[in-house]
This record gives C-alpha cells, sequence and structure tokens, in this order.
C-alpha cells in the first residue's frame, strides 16, 4: 500500500511539473539530450518487453533499427542504452484487454419470451467450462445486464492480468447468463405456451434463492491473440451435452505486456507517447515532402510505417494508456501539422480522427474545476478544446476561401470540397464537439458549426466581390491608360468598364457554382449555397451599379445625336452592362430570399476594411438605394431610347450602303438574290437579335420597345424597297422605249424585294408577338392581346403592302413590257385561223372531220405564241424564286387572256362560231395548261377565278354555241326575268292550268284568265286572246300553234272551258330552255293584232314532268320584248318572294316557280345560264340571221313581237 502511495504522488508531482508544457515544446524537448535519452530508452524497454508472438509480426532488431535511425542515437550509446534495457528483465506481468460488443440470436430464458443477459469473463487454466459465479477466482468481471434482450449490445471493456509464464496454458473464458432478479422493481410477464412452461418449472422448482439462468460461453487460449488483436464473432457452447444453447457473441482481445517502471521517467506516458509519435510523423512528412518534389500528386493521408504504428500501439498498451488519452495525443500531434502547413492533412484521415475521438470520450464527465484535467497526464480536455476550436476555424477559413482551395483547376476538387463538409456535418453529430463547446468559456464558435459554415460562407463572398471589383477596376484603368481617347472627358467609362467584367466574371462564377458547389453544400449540410452567395453578390453589385449609372446617365443627358461617335461607344458599353445584369438577375430564380444582415452578425467584423467604404456611399436618389437586381431594368430607361435611336440610323445607313455597293450578281449558283439583299436581312436580323437580347422584363415597357422596333423594321424594308426602286429606274427599267429582254438583273431585283419581305412575314414568330400580347394582357395596367396583336399587325401589313406593291409595279411592267409581242402573236394566230373554217359545221356530230380540222388549224397557228412564252418563261423559271415565278406567271396569264379578249370580242367578233370555237380551244387546252404547268405554275382556282378569264369564257362559250342552244338560254333569261317581275308586273297577269300526263305523254293546258291587261282599244279595254305554242319553234315543228276565244272589252278576261293538248315525249319535256310560249294579244278588225304580253312556262317544272311540282296553278306575269330581250344582264336575278295574296292558289305557285336556271347544262360543251352575263343569247342569234335560216326565222319573229309591241 505505502508502495502505491509513493508511485501515485510521484506521478502527480511530475504531472505539475509538466502542467506548463506545452505541445509546441515536444520539439524543443526532443532536441534535449536528457529528454533523448529518457524517452530512447524507455523505447528500448518497450522493444524489449515484447511477446513472442509479437515478434514474429515485426522482428526485434528490425524495430531497434528503427528507432535508431528515428532518433539518430550513436551506435555505443545504442548499444549502451539497450544493455540497460534488457539487465531490467522482461515484465513478468501481462493485461489481455476484453472489449464486449453485443451478442445475437440468443435463447429465451424468461416467461415473457426474452432474457437479461449479461457476461462474465475471467481468465482461466484450460478451456473446460468454470462456472465462475461459483468459482473462486481472483478476478471475474461482469457486464452490465440488458433487460428484455435476445440481442443484446454491451460495448464495454475489461482488463485482466495475467503472468508472462502462465500465457500458454491461460485461456480467456466468457460467459453469457440470464439475470432472474429483479431488475428496477419490474416484474417479468409471460406469454405464449413456451412463457406458461417456463413459469410453471419456476414454481415447481420451489428454489428458496434465485439463480440465474446459463446461456452459453466460449474459451480462447490467450496463444491464440495475435499482436493486432482477435475481433471476430465466437459461437455460445453448451456447460454439458444435454443442455441446448443457441446464439453467438462478439468481443475483441488484445494481449500485451506491462512494461516495468523503474522509477527514473521524469516524464509522463502522454508526454512520451507524444514525443514518439511527434518523431515518426516528422519523419513520414519529410519522406512524403521529398516524393511531392519528386513529381507526386497524392496528397499525404496520415499514415505512418508499419515500424512507427508497431512501436506507438505496443508503448500505449505496455503503460495501459486510456483510449481517449491516445487519441488526444494522436489528435494532438496530427493537428499541428494540419494547422502549420496548407492544405493540411487529408480531410478523410481527419474524420478518421475525430472518429477516435468520439468513440473513446464516452465517460466524459463535469469538469470538477475550471483547470482540473479530466485524464491524467498533460494532454487532456483542456489542451482538446483550444486545438479543436483552432482546427475549426481552419477550416471555415477554407470554406471563406474555397473558390481558391477548392478551385477547379484542381484536382478533385469537388470531392475534397465534399470531405471537408463531411468533417463540418461530422461535428455536428459529434457529443464530444457540443460537450467541448458546453464546457468552454466564451467559445468561438456557435453550438451548430453549420452555422459558423454560412457566416464564413457570407464573409468569404463579401471578401470576393471587394477583391474581384478591385481587381477589374485596375484592369479597366490600365485599359484606358492605353487607348488613343484617353483625353475625351470622363462619363463613368472606367467604372461602367469595370462593372462589366466584374459582371460577367459574376455571372460565370455564379452559374459555375451553382452546378458544382450548391449540389455539395446543399447535400452534405443542408445550406442553400446559391441563396446565400447570390444576394450578398447581389447587395453590393445593386449599390455600384446603381450609383455609377446614376452618373452615366447623367452625363449622356448632355449628348444630344445617339449616333455621336463617344454616344454611340458608351451606349454599346452601357448595352454590354445591361446584358450581364439581365443574366445575373435570371440567376436569382433559384436563390430564396435570405436576409444576410442576420445570417452574417457573426462574420461581420472579419469582412475587409475596403468593402465598408462600398456600403457607406449612399445618396437619396431611389436608383442608388437599390439592394438587389429585381428592377435592374430601371437604370437602363434613359439609355434604351438611345439604343433604339443608335439601331435606327445604323440600319438606314447601312441599307443605303447596301443597295449602292450591289453590283446586282447572284450570291452563288443556289441563292437567287443579291448582296444587298443579304446585307438587309442580316442587318434586320441584327435588329430582331437587339430586341431577344434585351428581353426587357416589364411587360408594358416591352410593349412599347416591340413597336417601336417593328416601326423600324417596316420603316426599313420600305426604305430598302424604294432605294431598289430607284435604282431600276435610273438605269431605264420603266422607260417605255427600246427593246425588252428578261435579264437576270431584273429578276434578281424582284428576288431581293421578296427575300427582304419574307423576313417581314416572319417578323410576328421571329419577336414573339403572340408572347408580348399575352403578357400585356396579363398585366394590371396593360391592353387586351387582341389589341396589342392588331397593332403589331398593322405595323407589319402596311410594310408588306408597301412591298407588294414595288413588286407588283416591277412585274407589271414585265408584263407590259411582253404585251406588244404577245399581241403581235395572237394577232397572227387570229389571222390564220379565220381563213381556214368558212363553211365548216363542225356542230353536227357527223361532221368531226370538220371540227379535227379547225383545232389542228388552232393548235399549228398559236404555236408561235406558246414558243414565245415558253422561251421566256424558262429563263423567268430559272432565275426567278418559286413567289416571283408565279407573280410573273399571273401577270402574264392577265396581259395574255386581255389582249385574246380584246383580239377575239373586238376586232373578230363578226366571225362565225368556228373562229370562236378555235379561240376558246387554245385558250382552255394551251394557255391555261401552259400557265397551269401541272400544277406547278398557277392554280386552277385562282385562273377560274379571274374576271378577264370569266368573261371571256363565257362569251367565247356563247359564241359558239348551236343556235338552238341560244334560243332555249334566251327562252331561260326571259323566265328569269318574268320571274323578277312577278310582284310588280308592267302588263298584268295571265292565270293558267297546266300538268304534264306522263302515261298518255301530253301536256295539259286550261288558260283560265287574264288580269290588269294594257287598255289597247280606243275605249280603254281591248279584246284578249291568247296563243300557245312550244318553243323553240325548230325543235317542236310538228306541234301548230293554239289559240284561244277571244273575250271582248275587257281588261281581266276569263276564257271558259279553253283546254289544249300537246303530245310530246318524256326525253323532250325534260329539256332544259323548252317551254311552253302563251303570247296575249288584242284582237283588232282593222290592221294587226296588238300586243298585250307574252310569258313562258318551261316544261320541267311541270307536275310530273322531271322537275314538276305538285301544284299546277300558274300565275304569269306578262312581259314585252322590247324591254328587256335586247339588253345584256348585268347581275343574276333574284328569287322572287311569294305575294301575301294566295287567291286561286297562283301566288303560292309563283314562290316553286322561282327557280334558278344558273345551273342548268344545255349541251356537251357546258353551257349555262353565267354566259348570259357576258352577252345576250339573242343580240348573237340576230348576228346569225345571215347565214342560218332558223336564226333568221327566230329573229324575224322576235322582230315581229316587238313591232307589235311598239
Amino acid at each position: 500500500m505505502f508502495r502505491k502511495k509513493k508511485l501515485a504522488n510521484t506521478r502527480g508531482r511530475r504531472e505539475r511539473e509538466m502542467a506548463n508544457v506545452d505541445k509546441t515544446q515536444i520539439r524543443e524537448l526532443l532536441k534535449q539530450d536528457r529528454f533523448r535519452t529518457e524517452l530512447y530508452g524507455s523505447l528500448l524497454e518497450v522493444i524489449v518487453n515484447r511477446l513472442e508472438s509479437q515478434t514474429r509480426v515485426v522482428a526485434e532488431n528490425d524495430l531497434l533499427l528503427y528507432v535508431q535511425h528515428l532518433f539518430r542515437i550513436p551506435p555505443a550509446e545504442h548499444r549502451k542504452l539497450l544493455e540497460r534495457a534488457r539487465q531490467n528483465g522482461l515484465s513478468q506481468q501481462c493485461v489481455v484487454r476484453v472489449h464486449v460488443q453485443k451478442a445475437e440470436k440468443l435463447a429465451a430464458k424468461d416467461a415473457n419470451g426474452l432474457s437479461d443477459p449479461y457476461c462474465m469473463l475471467s481468465v482461466v487454466r484450460n478451456s473446460q467450462f468454470v462456472n465462475l459465479q461459483t468459482a473462486k477466482l481472483n478476478v471475474v468481471k461482469s457486464t452490465t445486464v440488458k433487460e428484455s434482450s435476445l440481442s443484446p449490445e454491451w460495448n464495454e471493456s475489461f482488463d485482466l492480468f495475467v503472468p508472462r509464464a502462465e500465457i500458454n496454458d491461460s485461456h480467456i473464458q466468457l460467459q453469457v447468463w440470464d439475470y432472474d432478479g429483479n431488475i428496477q422493481g419490474s416484474s417479468k410477464k409471460f406469454s405464449g405456451v413456451k412463457g406458461v412452461g417456463r413459469k410453471m418449472k419456476e414454481v415447481v422448482s420451489n428454489k428458496d434463492d434465485e439463480e440465474d439462468d446459463f446461456m452459453g460461453f466460449n474459451s480462447v487460449p490467450l496463444t491464440k491473440i495475435p499482436t493486432e488483436g482477435l475481433d471476430s464473432w465466437f459461437k455460445l457452447r453448451p456447460s454439458h451435452s444435454l443442455q441446448k444453447i443457441s446464439g453467438r457473441i462478439r468481443f475483441k482481445l488484445e494481449l500485451n505486456p506491462l512494461t516495468q517502471s523503474t522509477g527514473d521517467a521524469k516524464h509522463p506516458d502522454d508526454v512520451i507517447l507524444a514525443a514518439l509519435l511527434t518523431a515518426a510523423v516528422d519523419r513520414d512528412h519529410a519522406d512524403f515532402e521529398i516524393k511531392k518534389k519528386e513529381g507526386a500528386s497524392e496528397e499525404w493521408n496520415g499514415k505512418l510505417s508499419q515500424f512507427a504504428q508497431t512501436l506507438v500501439h505496443a508503448y500505449s498498451e505496455q503503460h495501459l494508456m486510456k483510449l481517449f488519452t491516445r487519441a488526444i495525443v494522436r489528435w494532438e500531434v496530427y493537428m499541428e501539422i494540419h494547422l502549420e502547413k496548407d492544405p493540411g492533412l487529408d480531410a478523410l484521415f481527419v474524420d478518421g480522427l475525430l472518429k477516435t475521438l468520439e468513440a473513446n470520450s464516452s465517460g466524459l464527465k463535469e469538469p470538477r474545476s475550471s483547470s482540473g484535467s479530466m485524464v491524467p497526464g498533460r494532454y487532456g480536455v483542456e489542451l482538446l478544446q483550444v486545438s479543436m476550436f483552432k482546427f475549426v476555424k481552419k477550416e471555415l477559413e477554407k470554406i471563406r476561401n474555397h473558390r481558391t482551395v477548392f478551385s477547379s483547376q484542381q484536382n478533385n476538387y469537388i470531392i475534397n470540397l465534399g470531405n471537408l463538409l463531411l468533417t463540418f456535418n461530422k461535428l455536428r453529430s459529434m457529443s464530444l464537439y457540443k460537450w467541448l463547446h458546453k464546457h468552454t468559456p466564451s467559445p468561438p464558435t456557435s453550438p451548430d458549426v453549420r452555422d459558423d459554415v454560412v457566416a464564413a460562407l457570407i464573409a468569404g463572398t463579401e471578401d470576393y466581390y471587394v477583391t474581384l471589383y478591385d481587381k477589374m477596376l485596375d484592369e479597366s484603368l490600365e485599359d484606358q491608360n492605353h487607348e488613343t481617347n484617353a483625353e475625351d472627358p470622363p462619363f463613368g467609362g472606367q467604372d461602367c468598364r469595370a462593372l462589366i467584367r466584374l459582371a460577367e466574371q459574376l455571372f460565370r462564377d455564379l452559374s459555375f457554382a451553382q452546378t458544382f458547389y450548391h449540389n455539395v453544400f446543399s447535400k452534405i449540410l443542408d445550406i442553400d449555397y446559391h441563396s446565400y452567395v447570390y444576394r450578398v453578390v447581389e447587395k453590393n453589385l445593386a449599390r455600384d451599379v446603381g450609383e455609377s449609372m446614376y452618373n452615366v446617365n447623367k452625363t449622356l443627358s448632355l449628348i444630344d445625336d445617339p449616333n455621336h461617335v463617344e454616344s454611340e461607344t458608351k451606349s454599346i458599353l452601357l448595352f454590354r452592362l445591361y446584358l450581364t445584369m439581365r443574366d445575373l438577375s435570371c440567376l436569382a430564380k433559384h436563390a430564396k430570399l435570405i436576409d444576410i444582415e442576420s445570417k452574417c452578425l457573426s462574420a461581420r467584423s472579419s469582412i475587409k476594411s475596403n468593402s465598408s467604404t462600398l456600403t457607406e456611399n449612399t445618396t437619396d436618389e431611389e436608383n442608388r438605394n437599390t439592394t438587389d437586381l429585381t428592377r435592374y431594368y430601371d437604370w437602363f430607361r434613359p439609355t434604351v431610347i438611345r439604343w433604339l435611336q443608335m439601331s435606327r440610323g445604323r440600319t438606314h445607313d447601312r441599307l443605303r450602303k447596301a443597295v449602292a455597293l450591289d453590283k446586282t450578281k447572284a450570291v452563288d449558283e443556289i441563292v437567287k438574290h443579291t448582296s444587298s439583299a443579304v446585307d438587309t436581312i442580316g442587318c434586320l436580323s441584327g435588329v430582331v437579335d437587339f430586341w431577344k437580347s434585351l428581353s426587357w422584363p416589364d411587360p408594358v415597357d416591352a410593349y412599347t420597345i416591340a413597336l417601336r422596333m417593328t416601326d423600324d423594321v417596316a420603316n426599313a424594308i420600305e426604305r430598302y424597297a424604294d432605294l431598289v426602286h430607284r435604282k431600276l429606274r435610273e438605269v431605264g427599267f420603266f422607260d417605255d422605249e427600246g427593246q425588252f429582254d428578261v435579264t437576270e438583273e431584273l429578276c434578281l431585283t424582284l428576288n431581293n424585294l421578296q427575300y427582304v419581305k419574307s423576313f417581314v412575314e416572319n417578323l410576328p414568330e421571329k419577336m414573339n408577338f403572340q408572347v408580348i400580347a399575352n403578357n400585356v394582357e396579363q398585366h394590371q395596367e396593360g391592353l387586351s392581346g387582341e389589341r396589342v396583336l392588331i397593332t403589331f399587325r398593322s405595323l407589319t401589313s402596311v410594310a408588306q403592302i408597301g412591298m407588294d406593291k414595288k413588286i407588283h409595279s416591277i412585274t407589271s411592267m414585265v408584263g407590259s413590257k411582253m404585251k406588244p409581242d404577245i399581241r403581235k402573236y395572237l394577232r397572227s394566230y387570229a389571222q390564220q385561223a379565220s381563213r381556214c373554217g368558212h363553211g365548216a359545221d363542225f356542230h353536227k356530230d357527223q361532221n368531226q372531220g370538220d371540227r379535227k380540222k379547225l383545232l389542228d388549224a388552232a393548235n399549228e397557228a398559236i404555236r408561235p405564241l406558246m414558243k414565245y412564252l415558253h422561251n421566256n418563261i424558262l429563263t423567268l423559271n430559272e432565275w426567278l424564286c418559286a413567289p416571283n415565278f408565279k407573280r410573273v406567271l399571273e401577270v402574264l396569264w392577265k396581259v395574255t387572256v386581255q389582249v385574246l379578249r380584246k383580239l377575239a370580242l373586238s376586232e373578230y367578233s363578226e366571225h362565225r362560231p368556228f373562229f370562236f370555237f378555235q379561240c376558246r380551244h387554245i385558250l382552255n387546252h394551251h394557255l391555261v395548261d401552259f400557265f397551269h404547268a401541272e400544277g406547278s405554275g398557277i392554280s386552277m382556282n385562282r385562273m377560274n377565278g379571274s374576271e378577264d378569264y370569266r368573261i371571256l369564257e363565257s362569251e367565247l362559250k356563247m359564241r359558239c354555241a348551236k343556235t338552238e342552244d341560244l334560243m332555249r338560254l334566251f327562252y331561260m333569261q326571259m323566265y328569269d326575268e318574268q320571274q323578277r317581275l312577278a310582284s310588280d308586273p308592267t302588263y298584268g297577269y295571265l292565270n293558267v292550268h297546266a300538268w304534264y300526263d306522263q302515261l298518255g305523254e301530253e301536256i295539259n293546258i286550261d288558260v283560265i284568265s287574264a288580269n290588269e291587261l294594257q287598255p289597247l282599244d280606243v275605249n280603254g279595254l281591248s279584246d284578249p286572246f291568247v296563243t300557245i305554242k312550244i318553243s323553240p319553234v325548230m325543235m317542236f315543228r310538228e306541234h301548230r300553234e293554239k289559240q284561244t276565244l277571244v273575250v271582248k272589252k275587257t281588261l281581266d278576261p276569263l276564257f271558259d272551258n279553253e283546254s289544249f293538248c300537246f303530245s310530246i315525249s318524256k326525253d323532250k319535256v325534260a329539256l332544259d330552255g323548252a317551254v311552253l310560249h302563251f303570247t296575249v294579244l288584242d284582237h283588232d278588225v282593222i290592221g294587226s293584232n296588238d300586243l298585250e304580253g307574252e310569258a313562258v312556262i318551261p316544261l320541267n317544272i311541270l307536275d310530273g314532268a322531271v322537275r314538276g311540282t305538285a301544284n299546277r296553278n300558274y300565275r304569269l306575269p306578262l312581259t314585252q320584248p322590247g324591254s328587256w330581250c335586247t339588253k345584256t344582264n348585268k347581275s343574276k336575278p333574284k328569287q322572287v318572294r311569294a305575294s301575301s295574296s294566295t287567291s286561286n292558289g297562283f301566288k303560292q305557285n309563283e314562290l316553286e316557280l322561282a327557280t334558278s336556271f344558273s345551273n342548268l347544262t344545255l349541251n356537251d360543251d357546258g353551257l349555262d345560264f353565267e354566259s348570259t352575263l357576258a352577252v345576250s343569247p339573242l343580240v348573237l342569234i340576230n348576228a346569225r340571221s345571215s347565214y342560218d335560216k332558223d336564226a333568221d326565222e327566230f329573229s324575224r319573229g322576235r322582230r315581229r313581237l316587238k313591232s307589235i309591241a311598239e
């Protein structure tokens, strides 16, 4: 007892002597011979004292050689100290360190189906079971009881001492027992059938004292424990063969000798260990630095050589140093290198050091005093507190300078940053770090190290911004000194250039950081990196740009001309600044709103002093107080007008130069326009690109700007058209004199206009008019989207109309210049065609030979014209673009039709039908096919829809029609005119009853009465009678005209029993234009009868006919030939509305008779009512009376009726 007390006092005195030894003095101690001798002797004792099994892993001589070289001990001194160590003899005491970790799948011993396991362990002489509860052994250790568990975890360590001589015969035996006592007053419950059985066994056993249940054991020979220790699962064994044991247990065993202390040591064990570790670490780190200079790229991971590890481990174990003390010593030694060297230790190695500290710090308690050490020796908690916070400060400095420390130029920079953040995350979860922070007066960090990381991030961003701005200012000043116009009046250009470079660099850095740094910070520490960094940058940049733009706008307002060289240069610089600010503001959508001021209170004191000067420059102006980039565009409102004016001026200047320098040659073989069009499109595209780049955020202002730019584009396009048109006029294109030839210059000019016109056609898509309209409509002060689109369309439409006019004027001139040649060829055709058809009757089916001769003659006569058109069209098709080619085709089509119309219908209007038949043939089978070009030319709908073609086609169709078809058309026209007058007749009505009997093939007619006739006699009355015939007469010559009796002296005669019948076949009744022709006459005894009027009923609308109606009563308005029959219709007659009167059923039937004949076909050539719109059939019939007897007969009859009427 006295010896132990004396050793304790000696140890305490040593601790007090070393209390003032700083860890930085370890290297000073290593320089002292006395300390080196003490250290070296202690290490030699450790080496000599090792077990035999340990020497087989690392030989003793190798360790001796290593330690001699490590401390550079001379051989003589080495032998002397080694001899002294051997004389001290081997330590006869060894220690078995047992770390009981956990068990699993244990047997259930209690009624509740669980157990309350605990372990007992001791050193025994053999491997057989020894009941440690009853055996009389010197030392028996036991773990705590784990209540109600079959998979308990203990994680408890024990030291068992054993003499060196007994190692070969000793075993470490570990037993697992179920505790059956009352744990903290709790009573065990039982469940299930097995639980009831276990409870019954307890009751029946009738024990006075409760005994714990055995659950298994395992025994390990000490000789089987390797140098590095034994860590494994061990299966539990029964104590005898009748027991049923299950489960396994895991524990770790280490066997080491104890160093026999001589009492001569003046320094504690932890100081000796620290000195050994320092020497070994310095040696290995020096070797790493040598390799690094030789080209090695890997960082030092702190791993020691095998000899150093063996020596450190042996010393610690032989001196029974606490694990926590070892961890602190290891931490302090490595931290000295980490804190002094850059970049320091590998983050993964540091993480391992922290894990070791955390794992062995579970026994920390409240300190007894502010200066009390929790562990013996110098290396205690107080020293750990200092080094830990220094470590955190150094790592936070890396976070502050992470853009440099973890720059993209370094290898694995993201991995290294992630490892650093993982270290901080480890600190957050460490109970040791929380304990150190709690028990440190005025700790330099926050309780949650994540807040320190955020503060370092904000402070580092402030430093980064200030440093970068200063750098950009220096570069801008240097560039300005090299410019020739450095003596120009300042406008803030230096600041502007610096801000441009600053903003561009900030955008690049923030974009890069958002892509790489942000994800690492967010995933590991849940820090919104981008939001913090962006808001710091935003605050500083908004302040500096706002102040600079305030000064710039005041200076630019003094310059009136926006196209002034100085103003233009500065406007370009400001636009660059605007673009960078726009790009930067786009990053705000990924950044949350954060109160930076509250987040960086701890970091504010560390911000560079020059950054504070930036925050003091404030003014009263609103734009200089802006602290964010939300409305960055407000700074550029005064300059945006200058940008637009500069854009317009530069555009017009470029257009003028482009047209002046254009040599009217195609750019290449594929492109069908010249350089001026290319330059114009490039210039206008620049305007559109300017708009897209501008991307003005405010929707109402954006609409105004877009409207202004659209107007500029429209004016530029019209300006280009005027310049091109003027250039054509200067070269004489619009002169009437001289021969006209289709030239490449003409075609390229047209193509230029079309190419430029296509730009304005696509302008709505290029400038996203629809998007602008939607944005304006959503704005609370905006117009409706449709109103916006209408405004845009009006501007573009004006430009397109202007271009169309210019193109039309050129294409029309092409038609005008080709018109004389077309007229010449068509006149030649007419002369040839008119000489070859005299006497030919091509209407009769048996005269197909005559028809073919006429067509052949027409084909031959038109050949020169088609050749002329073909040659010119080929040239046009080769040089013109598709839209212009179709335009010219339409002009030439219109000119050709107009010339043919004038020639055929004016100069040759007296020719016979065969000539018009030939003209119609060449119109539809030559000209139409040529200009349609099988779908590649003008569409058929467009050609057929042209007014000139419709008039020409209709009149040619009429002029070449059969005489009987013209007569039928005449009666169709007469019936439509009759229906038009149904509601207000001039010459009265005729009421008849008519129908067609299909069985008898007879038309039955009852003449009923007439009303409101004209008084034709001197007595104011008339003597009316009615004649009835079927017309045209030459088609129904077998039917004679029939007549009623005369009714005397009346204007409203009633005809009694006046019934008539005509026998006629069904096919003739179905003919269009075949009519019942009624003539009402006034009977005169002396002289010829007078005409009251005439009316017709188409046969095919009678009841019983093809288009018949059920009503047989007809009220027919009377007409006279002189009122309409010689006039050409100007419009299609309208359908007649029924009268309100329905007396005798006649009025209602008038509505049913009001059927349009505009779609009735009279022959195979398609002659219909539309043809009468061009020329009256009666006029054509009269013209044929000189050579056609049917036409002569019809004309004489109509003239006779007209003379009677007159």
